[in-house]
């Protein structure tokens, strides 16, 4: 059992380890949605056509190119501007044939763009001029595209998650998503967003995506990984927020 001191630091027996994983798996097969990402997605799109792919914009290292395997079992393109953390995307998938890496961002228009990395931490980035580590940032110039201009170049006829994650730059990838949006040829976003606008200017707000998604049909589905902001106001700092197409009513 699990031995609890007065501090409220947790020391778990291997039997506590077992009924832990044991109940994860309960979970698993038992669909409580609304509490993992990943295993609703997998519920919401076991309709949605088998031939579908996942474009993971702002993918850094990989991680979530690697949930998306393991969870979706649908290839997965993924990129990643800042060349140092490419690297570590390209080597990190790399042993997984079903994750296409790609050296790009993804903005409103094709072109290039000098990108701030943060200069306490290589894994934030953004392409947004107000960032607030933008002054004294590590710059580099990268090679932007559009999901449309990806898309119509790959030939891709449907697209299952479209997931991004790009430090306040959110509102020009959707610009330059329009295309697919709008022909409903995508089934689900994943977005980081925040509910209030903080100084540092590097998240957008959940107002803000809804008023780029409703006019072209989706809605939010669900919201996870919540946390919860520092200091005495409280409330939520970031979020992640699942968007689907409209549902019939």
């Amino acid at each position: 059992m699990a031995i609890i001191s007065l501090n409220g630091n947790t020391n778990y027996s291997p039997m506590r380890n077992l009924a832990k994983n044991l109940a994860f798996a309960l979970l698993d097969r038992r669909r409580s949605r609304g509490m993992h990402l990943m295993m609703d997605l997998r519920y919401w799109l076991r309709t949605s056509p088998k031939e579908g792919v996942v474009l993971d914009v702002g993918a850094n290292e990989g991680h979530y190119a690697a949930e998306f395997r393991r969870y979706l079992q649908r290839r997965v393109y993924a990129f990643e501007p800042v060349r140092s953390t490419f690297e570590k995307l390209e080597a990190h998938s790399g042993r997984d044939r079903g994750i296409a890496p790609f050296q790009l961002a993804m903005g409103s228009a094709p072109g290039t763009a000098e990108i701030a990395v943060n200069p306490q931490t290589s894994l934030v980035s953004s392409l947004r001029p107000n960032a607030k580590w933008h002054s004294d940032g590590i710059r580099e110039t990268v090679q932007v595209s559009t999901v449309d201009s990806f898309c119509n170049e790959h030939g891709f006829g449907r697209v299952a998650v479209l997931k991004i994650d790009v430090e306040g730059y959110e509102s020009e990838v959707l610009s330059g998503a329009r295309g697919v949006l709008g022909r409903g040829i995508v089934d689900f976003l994943v977005l980081e967003t925040a509910f209030l606008q903080s100084q540092d200017h590097h998240r957008v707000t959940i107002d803000m995506l809804v008023s780029h998604l409703t006019p072209l049909g989706y809605e939010p589905w669900g919201v996870y990984d919540c946390e919860l902001a520092q200091g005495d106001r409280g409330g939520i700092n970031f979020m992640n927020v699942v968007f689907g197409r409209r549902r019939q009513e």
